[in-house]
């Protein structure tokens, strides 16, 4: 800008002065070299101090961002330093929240383990659910379930796999302490496994003592009443103009029994009189084996009286006679010798009727009663053959019995039977001297039998009664019985089904030995088993 300036003013000057044309040019070419040379000069100072200028700034900033990226880089160092510090507090954090997880779990085990201690174990009750398990690997196997019990009336079957009860997982050590830590009568939850489905069912829980009562009234309950079949007389009766006529008497039967003999002619059956076929037939239409069956025959010229207890046909039950006699005609008696008219035979006791017992209330110092020793307070039991339950029995028994004559009478005093022999009645109003040694057996209570068992456990399929489980050390494991057997027979009898087996051991009891007959593969065996007491 100043060479400018000094141009401008140069070229001013050559216009003031007046010089020739020549002069002129040249200075205007030494001025414009002049210039040239100073502005060059100029230029190159200028150049020169724009570089310093700009190599001094550069070297500012480089200096400047050297500065700031030496800073990053401590800033960098130290941060990486706080990150390795950090990443070790955060390891230790981590060691800590593991020792803390591990206390945790320990406390957790002691407060569990004084929980324990602490807490005194749950009362186990009667809860009953009726099954059997074995061990399983994920709870406890069904090997058995009793019928008529709470677990089978929720459907629980052999083989199924009992998981959990109210939501407590079991196995076969814990399911019947599990099982008993609720009350009867409550209802629980089970989960269990049957093939590859998970199954639930609530059961009904009872008493034990109650259930296995209810068991034991049905075994003792008696067999129902057969009824009887229809009598066979086994004679050939055919009718003719002298009466109903007796012929061809088969061997065996009803009327050879009653002593029937080809000829007799039938008069009566069982009091009613027949003439006729029709007659005959009516007067046997409802007659059963076992009924008691009285004929009137006429045999020439006796009369016969018989009477049976009727049979059935060839080889059910059999006829029994229980009177016959022959009447012959009537002869001529002979003069009677003229007796003192005998006097009624008296006992000499005051009884009172209660609840099927007669009981003694008064006895007749002198009477019969005194001096044989029977006692104020004795029952009554049977005169002669009749059993005493009402007073009407023991008149009854008393009847027709004049004074001499003897009686035998069975009472009960406390807990004993005594049956008193030959007690020789009086007549009443005389005094009879004290027997001194009467003839009598004393009796005691009899033993109670005890209910027996077979110590298995079974059940009944769609053919048979199957033993699934025999318990060791039991009456049947001790008679041979093994698991799977079929019982085909007990006694005897044909076991098809339950009700079969419990009617059958209805009548035995602990000590009795048994029959039984089981299927065991293709094979069948009879094996003796005695019934021992339940423990």
């Amino acid at each position: 800008m100043r060479t400018s300036a000094l141009l401008t003013l140069t070229l001013l000057a050559l216009g003031t002065f007046s010089v020739s044309a020549v002069a002129q040019d040249d200075l205007k070419k030494k001025i414009q070299s002049d210039v040239q040379k100073e502005l060059e000069n100029a230029s190159k100072g200028l150049v020169e101090r724009i570089v310093g200028a700009v190599e001094k700034n550069v070297k500012a900033v480089i200096q400047k961002q050297a500065a700031e990226i030496a800073n990053l880089k401590k800033q960098l160092e130290s941060a990486q330093a706080q990150i390795k510090k950090l990443q070790g507090l955060t390891a230790e954090v981590a060691k800590r929240d593991a020792q803390i997880k591990q206390l945790q779990g320990e406390v957790a085990k002691l407060k569990a383990s004084l929980k324990k201690i602490q807490t005194p174990p749950k009362k186990l009750t009667s809860a009953y659910a009726g099954i059997a398990v074995a061990a399983a690997d994920r709870g406890a196997k069904v090997v058995a379930v009793v019928p008529g019990a709470p677990a089978n009336k929720a459907g629980i079957a052999d083989g199924d796999i009992i998981v959990s009860v109210a939501g407590q997982k079991v196995t076969a050590e814990s399911l019947s302490s599990t099982i008993r830590s609720h009350a009867p009568g409550s209802k629980v939850k089970v989960d269990y496994i049957r093939g590859d489905k998970a199954l639930s069912a609530e059961i009904s829980l009872v008493d034990k003592a109650a259930f296995q009562k209810s068991i034991a009234k049905k075994v003792d309950t008696p067999p129902k009443k057969v009824e009887k079949p229809k009598a066979v007389l086994g004679v050939l009766i055919e009718e003719k103009d002298s009466g109903l006529e007796v012929q061809n008497v088969e061997k065996g039967l009803t009327g050879e029994v009653a002593k029937l003999a080809n000829g007799d002619i039938v008069l009566s059956v069982n009091g009613a009189n027949v003439k006729t076929l029709d007659d005959m037939k009516a007067a046997l239409g409802k007659l059963k084996a076992g009924d008691s069956l009285t004929l009137v025959l006429k045999r020439g010229e006796a009369t016969v009286n018989t009477q049976v207890l009727a049979g059935g046909e060839e080889g059910g039950l059999k006829a029994k006679v229980v009177k016959y006699e022959v009447n012959e005609p009537k002869k001529p008696e002979p003069k009677k010798v003229v007796k003192p008219e005998p006097k009624p035979g008296y006992l000499g006791l005051t009884v009172e009727e209660s609840d099927d017992a007669v009981t003694v209330t008064e006895i007749r110092e002198g009477a019969a009663a005194w001096a044989y020793g029977i006692k104020v307070g004795d029952i009554v039991l049977g005169v002669n053959d009749i059993k005493v339950k009402t007073i009407e029995d023991l008149k009854k028994g008393l009847t027709g019995k004049n004074a001499g004559q003897a009686i035998q009478i069975v009472v009960r005093r406390e807990v004993n039977t005594i049956t008193i022999k030959g007690i020789t009645l009086g007549a009443k109003g005389q005094t009879l001297k004290k027997v001194e040694k009467v003839d009598q057996v004393v009796v005691g209570p009899p033993k109670k039998k005890e209910k027996g068992h077979l110590g298995i456990l079974a059940n009944e399929t769609e053919k048979a009664v199957v033993v699934v489980q025999v318990t060791a050390g039991g009456p049947g494991a001790k008679g041979k019985l093994q698991k799977d057997d079929q019982i085909l027979k007990i006694n005897g009898k044909d076991v098809k089904n339950f009700d079969d087996m419990i009617t059958i051991l209805g009548g035995v009891y602990a000590g009795d030995t048994i029959t039984i007959v089981v299927k065991r593969g293709d094979k069948t065996e009879t094996l003796k088993v005695t019934l021992e007491k339940k423990s």
